[in-house]
């Protein structure tokens, strides 16, 4: 009897794990570009609600239903939420606030197409690098519930160090190198 009972057992917790949709973590890019930091950072619309695991996905479909006033919403909270869990700094200067963008794109990256696209949003930052400026690093801060994956480009060209940070945690210095 308890056979049957823990194959059944196995048989439910199988089928939720089909079902459940785990939020990933947050990818940030950047890419170092002759003089110029652009940041990008994939946000799950998830993210913003109070249950982010249990919440469905927001479809393209989903999103041309939408208000004005509910978009420009929904991108001042991604901007927050953004604002309190990641960290940016450029040495010697210090951690700066960048100037925060944001768009919908398709889930990894990609213009939103077909009605049952994976919206999320892009919130984008770029400022100028000044000749001081020697090394570039993110921090997750301790009110982050996902980690980061950090990923940097310079000149076009992958930098193959990927940085997972947890909160609390900062990553490499990368270099600035013009």
């Amino acid at each position: 009897m308890s056979k049957k009972i823990f194959f059944l057992f196995c048989v439910l917790i199988a089928t939720f794990e089909l079902f459940a949709h785990p939020v990933p973590d947050i990818p940030v890019r950047a890419h170092l570009n002759d003089g110029e930091l652009s940041i990008q950072i994939e946000l799950d619309l998830r993210c913003l609600t109070d249950d982010p695991i249990d919440s469905p996905y927001v479809f393209n479909k989903d999103l041309k239903k939408w208000s004005d006033e509910k978009i420009a919403k929904v991108f001042e909270d991604a901007k927050a939420y953004v604002n309190e869990r990641i960290k940016f700094t450029l040495n010697p200067k210090g951690s700066f606030t960048p100037d925060l963008k944001c768009k919908f794109m398709l889930l990894g990256q990609g213009e939103l197409k077909g009605p049952d696209d994976v919206v999320v949003i892009a919130v984008e930052a770029k400022t100028s690098l000044e000749e001081l400026h020697k090394t570039y690093s993110v921090k997750s801060t301790k009110l982050n519930d996902l980690s980061l994956e950090v990923m940097n480009k310079r000149n076009g060209k992958k930098i193959p160090r990927i940085a997972t940070l947890f909160p609390g945690e900062k990553s490499y210095e990368w270099a600035l190198i013009r």
